[in-house]
């Protein structure tokens, strides 16, 4: 009888990838809505501006 490679990965790796997704999103897009509070009225000025222009 052969044996098989064992391939894939268990539930518990699985769930631990999806965990540390999960912080990584959660952390980045914290950092990235902090951003775009702070460059927000910048950038719709400078829309209004090049609207302006045309």
């Amino acid at each position: 009888m052969k044996y098989r490679s064992k391939k894939g990965f268990t539930l518990a790796e699985l769930l631990i990838v999806v965990a540390i997704i999960a912080v990584l999103v959660a952390v980045s897009s914290r950092f990235l809505m902090d951003s775009w509070k702070k460059h927000a009225g910048q950038w719709i000025c400078k829309m209004r501006e090049l609207l302006s222009r045309h």
